[in-house]
């Protein structure tokens, strides 16, 4: 199971956390970071019920010198 997030603040260097808000023994895992456009979020095993999940974005930024 596969599920694309679009929002255009995802970087190179984004830190993505994604927390399941619906009751599962399923790992929820961000599998792919589309800079600019977004991510996916994956299962490995299809579910038969319906999974949401909250995700917050942490932007790395290099420290000037």
């Amino acid at each position: 199971l596969e599920v694309p997030v679009f929002v255009d603040k995802v970087t190179e260097n984004s830190r993505i956390l994604i927390t399941p808000t619906t009751l599962t023994s399923l790992t929820l895992s961000v599998t792919e970071k589309i800079p600019g456009a977004g991510f996916v979020v994956s299962t490995s095993l299809p579910t038969p019920t319906t999974l949401t999940f909250d995700w917050w974005i942490i932007n790395e930024v290099a420290e000037a010198n």
